[in-house]
Formats: C-alpha cells, structure tokens, sequence
C-alpha cells in the first residue's frame, strides 16, 4: 500500500485475521452470499415502508454487487464490467 497501492477489503480481512489471499476471498465471497439470502428472505416479508423504497435500496445493493462481482469494476471498468453497463445503457430491450 506504501508503494501507491490501494487497499482493498481483501487486504484488511488478510491483516485483520492473518489468513492468505485466497481464505479471505472464500470467506468475503460467503459473506456476500450470506448477504443475498438475507435481502431475498427480507424482500419476502411484510415490510413497514412502501415496496418501492425497499426495491430502490435493492437495486443500489444489487448494482455494488455487479461493479465488485469480478475483481473491481469501479476501479478497472474494462471488461465483464463494461459489458454489464453496454447491455444495461447501450443494448436495452424496449418492451
């Protein structure tokens, strides 16, 4: 990080839990998955706010998980990325 590096989520779980590269991916990936069970089973109950609010927090949580899905789209947009953002903006299906 000193050498002009950014820090990522995987290097903090890798120094805060001492474990190698590929252990902290596999635990973030689970936790990611973990996260999409909640929202789904949370999606299905009765909810105190209006349907369209819970679905605009969704979508922004739904959209983190695609820029980050294959390494960081954010960052380096060049590749899977692009293509989720061209299909997205460029290619739309009209109904």
């Amino acid at each position: 990080m000193s050498r002009g590096y950014v820090t990522s989520g995987v290097n903090c779980y890798m120094k805060q839990y001492g474990v190698t590269e590929e252990e902290a991916i596999r635990e973030l990936s689970k936790m990611v998955e973990d996260t999409d069970k909640i929202m789904n089973e949370e999606l299905l109950k009765k909810l105190p706010v209006t349907r369209q609010v819970w679905k605009s927090a969704i979508d922004l949580a739904c959209t983190v998980n695609i820029t980050y899905i294959v390494g960081d789209g954010y960052t380096h947009p060049k590749g899977k990325f692009m293509e989720y953002v061209k299909s997205l903006l460029v290619n739309r299906i009209h109904l």
